[in-house]
């Protein structure tokens, strides 16, 4: 992740820290990513998130990891960093769908 991304993901945290609070099992920040062949980025993506998020005192986000038919293990990272971490979804795509 580039350093104009991470700030903007740290800019974008900072304003909804301070937004109403929510109910803590309804995510006040969602991150979806289209994956397509990711398997040496998504845990890195994930940690990045985490570190963001932790760092602005949210606690009620979430990362929607969109697999959209990789070719390499992308769809079993997403499986294992969702037990890791239960915050992190993934949506499987029956076929690469180009965006």
């Amino acid at each position: 992740m580039d350093a104009e991304l991470e700030d903007l993901l740290r800019r974008l945290a900072a304003k909804l820290k301070d937004a109403a609070p929510h109910a803590a099992e309804v995510p006040r920040l969602s991150f979806v990513s289209p994956c397509y062949n990711e398997s040496p980025n998504l845990e890195a993506l994930v940690r990045r998130i985490q570190g963001a998020c932790r760092e602005a005192g949210i606690e009620a986000w979430e990362a929607v990891l969109v697999e959209n038919g990789s070719h390499d293990d992308s769809a079993a990272i997403m499986e294992r960093l969702h037990a890791e971490e239960p915050r992190v979804r993934m949506v499987q795509l029956s076929r690469n769908f180009g965006y």
